[in-house]
């Protein structure tokens, strides 16, 4: 496997089922992002070896959740030690290896046969994530003149003169030979209370999608959702093949307002409020610490109770890993370190509970954590709170799930001390 530090500051692992091998490659990047990109991940050992924690490469493996994954990957750091690989801390020893520079315009012209192997799809998706997006369903009549829709948001301006506007169509969607016939289309915005519909219009399991929602045809007979912010219904202006979508362009006919709520937004694979960021909201102080804790403790206490019941071996792995690196932060450790080993404590709690809602509810808990440490409580040192975090470990793996969460009950009375 390799860990990969890219060029955007991005940290991925590759090849993460390859585990005769390890090693970090560099992209080309100044020498001062280079080292707080390694501090993130570990620390040096010479010019040529850099120092990995297991749970790191956990973290940052798609493959963590897999029973066999984490038997091969406990070998793999069983060997390691056997080689006198891993140092006092259980840290890993790691090759540093370097990317070619970036190739030149005039090679890029010489060489392009299509698409590039250094573009990965995963982290090409991951920071196509970091641009936030409205959410939209859009509508058409399928041959038997039946409403069919489908979430997306690929929606987009292309002029005004004409009004044109396009939404992008993945070639493996069932509704491609739908869009593909129809000669219009309906796009429907959606308010940031329309989120279950979002859900609703883009999963395969329902199969009729407009069962028990509100709707009506509009002018050109597209179904126009309820309550949406604004709906276009569109004559089919254009279409062009894309890669592994199709681009409809449509020229707006008619225009619906709607509700005056706020977008559903969509940033980083979940939904966001676009009224206030939470950053806003931390640190004008219109979250209350009482109201926190009473939050953490309620969503934190159910998903350590869910985890008690279906957390694998290997997720507890990951909460204990997460304990192990806060234990080890030293006093200097830059601060960006410690928010980061608190959040992972709280997301591998999150992840071992198996609940998608619950999960995305934490996502949101974990972003005011970040916000609250960065700008509003004092950081510093607790070693007063170890045991608590290791009793909730513990009472994990015994899977007892009252004592996990009396044991974060205490844990936040105590932070709070």
């Amino acid at each position: 496997m390799r860990v990969h530090l890219t060029q955007s500051g991005a940290i991925t692992l590759c090849e993460p089922s390859v585990f005769n091998k390890l090693d970090v490659l560099v992209d080309p990047q100044p020498p001062e992002r280079l080292e707080k990109a390694i501090a993130r991940i570990g620390s040096r050992d010479g010019d040529g070896h850099v120092r990995l924690a297991p749970s790191v490469l956990r973290f940052l493996s798609s493959d963590a959740g897999s029973a066999e994954w984490g038997a091969k990957f406990d070998a793999m750091i069983g060997y390691a030690g056997s080689k006198g690989w891993l140092d006092a801390q259980g840290r890993v020893r790691a090759h540093l290896t370097y990317s070619e520079p970036t190739v030149p315009p005039s090679a890029i012209a010489e060489h392009n046969t299509g698409h590039s192997a250094a573009i990965e799809p995963k982290l090409f998706r991951q920071l196509l994530g970091c641009f936030p997006t409205g959410v939209a369903v859009i509508t058409t009549n399928n041959a038997e003149g039946q409403p069919v829709g489908l979430t997306c948001n690929s929606f987009s301006s292309v002029s005004l003169e004409p009004p044109l506007v396009l939404f992008s169509l993945r070639k493996a969607s069932s509704l491609v030979p739908t869009f593909n016939t129809s000669n219009a289309f309906a796009i429907n915005i959606l308010s940031q209370r329309q989120d279950e519909l979002s859900g609703r219009f883009a999963s395969s399991k329902i199969v009729d999608k407009f069962d028990g929602v509100a709707w009506r045809s509009g002018p050109l007979g597209m179904p126009i959702v309820d309550d949406c912010l604004a709906s276009f219904e569109c004559s089919v202006h254009a279409r062009h093949d894309a890669g592994d979508h199709i681009i409809v362009i449509g020229e707006v006919k008619h225009m619906h307002e709607g509700s005056n709520d706020h977008a559903l937004v969509f940033y980083k694979g979940a939904y966001r409020m676009l009224a206030e960021s939470l950053r806003t909201l931390v640190v004008e102080g219109k979250l209350g610490t009482a109201d926190l804790d009473e939050a953490y403790r309620t969503l934190y206490g159910k998903l350590l109770r869910l985890a008690c019941e279906r957390a694998s071996e290997v997720e507890l792995d990951a909460v204990e890993a997460a304990v192990d690196e806060i234990e080890r932060h030293g006093a200097d450790d830059p601060l960006a370190q410690r928010i980061e080993s608190a959040s992972r404590f709280f997301s591998a709690i999150a992840a071992a509970g198996h609940n998608e809602a619950l999960m995305l509810m934490a996502q949101t808990m974990t972003a005011v954590l970040r916000e609250r440490m960065t700008h509003v409580i004092p950081v510093r040192a607790r070693p007063d709170l170890f045991p608590l975090r290791r009793k909730v470990v513990v009472c994990l793996r015994q899977r007892d799930p009252e004592g996990a969460a009396g044991a974060l009950d205490e844990l936040i009375t105590k932070l709070r001390g």
